[in-house]
């Protein structure tokens, strides 16, 4: 399986999701999860939705199907204010392999809702929540 480098968030952003045809797939998102950890490989461990204000978050998505020069990315905010957004350098083909993204530092209580993206359109979702820790 393929894999890719960890991304650093910083930038804020608004997430305005865009129609996909089917004609227009790129690649194909398979399974997203949220984690408080990643293998090797970039898989998830220690899935979890729910995290502490300070924690880094995890956001593992499957990728199959990957056209070259696909743009892999998700986009992130909560009702709080904190956002951001990620996209990789156009992609080489790969069959399947696992891409993941972090939240680093999670500032804001609340849910977080983030998109996962193909060449900026929107082709999957998850959430989680951050809670002010015990």
């Amino acid at each position: 399986a393929s894999t890719s480098p960890l991304a650093d968030l910083t930038a804020h952003v608004s997430a305005t999701p865009s129609p996909v045809r089917s004609v227009d797939l790129r690649a194909v998102v398979g399974r997203v999860t949220t984690a408080r950890n990643v293998d090797r490989l970039q898989r998830p461990e220690d899935e979890s939705n729910s995290f502490s204000i300070g924690d880094r978050i995890y956001i593992s998505v499957e990728f199959r199907d990957v056209r070259d020069g696909a743009v892999l990315g998700f986009r992130w905010q909560s009702l709080g204010g904190c956002g951001g957004e990620f996209q990789t350098d156009p992609r080489s083909s790969i069959r399947r392999g696992f891409f993941a993204f972090y939240i680093d530092n999670a500032k804001c209580p609340g849910v977080y809702d983030v998109d996962i993206t193909v060449d900026g359109d929107v082709h999957a979702a998850v959430a989680f929540t951050v809670k002010n820790p015990d």
